[in-house]
């Protein structure tokens, strides 16, 4: 959502989307780097991104809301919630694998390895 002059404007439900789906995946990646070289920096920085999923997951619901406008529009918003749910459910878990170095808990070598060899992308 963008401010402007102390007023919330919602970004549209597409580009909220885009954002939402772009920073789980950076998130992920930086989870995933931060568990490979055992770094708090880039494991903090993981968390640092987590209001910004929450915000953007808030825009899509505000924005869905206020376009739903018959049970059909309702029908389907639906799908929508559901791609934000799940995409910010991908960010969370990022999340969850960053705290993994900032508990300091030690991953086998051949997990980091495996990490290491994964070409897929969120």
């Amino acid at each position: 959502m963008r401010r402007s002059e102390g007023i919330i404007q919602p970004k549209s439900v597409k580009d909220s989307l885009k954002d939402l789906i772009n920073l789980s995946s950076l998130m992920l990646d930086l989870a995933y780097a931060s568990i490979i070289h055992d770094n708090e920096e880039l494991a903090k920085q993981v968390l640092d991104l987590e209001q910004s999923v929450n915000d953007l997951k808030k825009s899509v619901i505000i924005h869905m809301s206020l376009a739903v406008r018959s049970l059909n529009d309702a029908e389907k918003a639906v799908s929508v919630f559901k791609i934000a749910d799940a995409t910010s459910m991908v960010a969370y878990e990022a999340i969850e694998i960053a705290k993994i170095v900032l508990k300091k808990i030690k991953i086998h070598p051949k997990i980091k390895e495996g990490l290491m060899k994964t070409d897929e992308s969120v």
